[in-house]
């Protein structure tokens, strides 16, 4: 589903051997309610020009973007961020 949500991007990124790296966001929120603490996304060039470069500052976005279901640890259902998209940073 197509929502709005606000978040910080972090400058963290794990699988940077992989095909796609993925990005941190953190204090993940949907019309001011919290959606996730943290979710891994998909790194991407949109991503890239928002997030904060190595270690500084986390960098408070909006933006819209579908969810994705998926099995956490083979067990637990999570959902995690996907196609991105109308991306502006938050003052």
């Amino acid at each position: 589903m197509n929502q709005t949500y606000t978040a910080y991007i972090t400058g963290n990124k794990r699988g940077i051997n992989l095909t796609i790296s993925k990005l941190l966001f953190i204090d993940i929120t949907v019309d001011g309610e919290e959606w996730r603490n943290h979710c891994w996304v998909n790194e991407s060039k949109v991503l890239n020009k928002f997030a904060p470069k190595g270690h500084k500052k986390p960098v408070k976005v909006q933006f819209t973007a579908d969810t994705m279901d998926y099995m956490r640890g083979g067990i637990e259902e999570a959902q995690t961020l996907t196609n991105i998209r109308n991306m502006k940073l938050i003052k």
